[in-house]
C-alpha cells in the first residue's frame, strides 16, 4: 500500500517536472484524492494500529492535503466490525459458556467498531440498556506487529516528506495504545472524570457496571445521541451547535486547567449529543498534565484573548 502511494507521487512528480509544471499542476489534486482513498481503505483493512493512526491524522493532519483529512475522517466511526463468532470468544472468556444469562437480550450486530474493540448493545434483566465494549482477540499481538511495520516505514516517510520527530509521535501512539488495551485503567479513568464532571448538568459520563467488567470486556450504561459533527441533525433536534461546542471546550479546560488531566483521544467519533448534553465516550486515553504545561497554556490563552503577541510567544 505504501509503495503504491509513493510510486503514484513519484510518477506525478516526474511528469510534472518534464512536461511543464503549469500543464500538470491540476493533476496533483487528483493524485491526492486517489492516494487518500487508497490509504483510508488500506488502513480500514489492516485495522488495529492503522485505524488509530488514521483517526489521529484525521484530527491533527493539517500538514497533509485536505483530501487525506476527508478520507481518513471515515475511520472515526465507520470501521467494519468483526464477526460475532470472534466476539463470543471474549464473552465466554469473561463470563463462561452461560454468558448470555446475564442479559435479557444481547444484540449480536455491533453498534460501533473501532481500532481495538467494538461495542454491542444489550438489555439487562431489570430493563436497563448497557453498552458492552469487547477487546478484539489477539489484539496485543497484532498491535505489536503493526508498530514494528510502522517503525520500519518511518525512515522512508522522513526521506520522502521530510517530516520530523515522527519517532516521538510513534512512541506516544504506542503509549496510548497500551493504555487503551487496559480496561482496568479505563475504568479508573471513567471514575476520575465522573468525579471531575459530576457537577455539570451539561456533560454525561457513562456509568460503569462493575460486576460485569473484566480485563477484556467493559460494560457501561448505554448512551445514545446525535453525532457531534452532524450540525443538521443537531438543529433538527433544537440543539444549538455553538452551545455544544462551548460545552466541549469548557469541559476540556475544566479537566486540563483545574484538575491537570486530559482526555487524549478527542476525535469526533468519541462524542455524542443527548438532549442538548455532551456525552463523552471512550476513556482509554486519559493523560496527566504537568503544572508547567498548564501554567504556560494559561498564559497563551490569556495572551491570545488579549491580543498580546509577546505573552503568547513567552507563554
Amino acid at each position: 500500500m505504501f509503495a503504491r502511494i509513493l510510486m503514484a507521487y513519484l510518477v506525478q512528480w516526474v511528469v510534472w517536472r518534464s512536461s511543464g509544471q503549469r500543464l500538470w499542476a491540476g493533476r496533483w489534486s487528483r493524485v491526492h484524492e486517489r492516494c487518500a482513498e487508497r490509504l483510508s481503505h488500506g488502513f480500514s483493512e489492516l485495522g488495529g494500529v492503522f485505524i488509530k493512526l488514521g483517526q489521529v491524522v484525521s484530527v491533527l493532519g493539517t500538514f497533509l492535503p485536505e483530501a487525506y483529512v476527508r478520507a481518513l475522517e471515515r475511520l472515526q466511526d465507520a470501521v467494519p466490525p468483526k464477526p460475532f463468532a470472534t466476539i463470543r470468544e471474549r464473552l465466554i472468556e469473561a463470563w463462561g459458556t452461560d454468558w448470555s444469562d446475564h442479559f435479557a437480550n444481547f444484540e449480536e450486530r455491533a453498534i460501533a467498531a473501532a481500532s481495538l474493540a467494538q461495542v454491542h448493545r444489550a438489555q439487562r434483566h431489570d430493563g436497563s440498556l448497557v453498552a458492552v465494549k469487547v477487546l478484539y482477540p489477539n489484539i496485543r499481538r497484532l498491535v505489536a506487529a503493526d508498530l514494528w511495520v510502522l517503525r520500519r516505514v518511518l525512515p522512508i516517510i522522513h526521506w520522502v516528506f521530510g517530516f520530523r520527530r515522527m519517532e516521538s509521535v510513534l512512541d506516544q501512539l504506542t503509549e496510548m495504545l497500551d493504555s487503551e488495551m487496559d480496561y482496568d485503567c479505563e475504568r479508573r479513568n471513567i471514575a476520575r472524570l465522573r468525579e471531575i464532571l459530576e457537577g455539570r448538568p451539561d456533560v454525561i459520563v457513562p456509568q460503569v457496571v462493575e460486576e460485569l467488567c473484566s480485563k477484556t470486556v467493559l460494560v457501561l450504561s448505554f448512551e445514545e445521541g446525535v453525532k457531534l459533527t452532524d450540525v443538521d441533525a443537531l438543529r433538527q433536534a433544537n440543539v444549538d451547535p455553538e452551545k455544544v461546542a462551548n460545552t466541549l471546550v469548557d469541559a476540556y479546560l475544566c479537566m486540563l486547567l483545574d484538575h491537570r488531566v486530559f482526555h487524549a483521544d478527542p476525535h469526533p467519533g468519541n462524542f455524542l449529543v443527548k438532549n442538548g448534553k455532551l456525552v463523552i465516550l471512550d476513556y482509554g486515553a486519559v493523560a496527566e498534565v504537568s503544572e508547567t504545561l498548564v501554567s504556560g497554556l494559561r498564559k497563551v490563552i490569556l495572551g491570545g484573548l488579549g491580543r498580546n503577541a509577546e505573552q503568547v510567544l513567552l507563554g
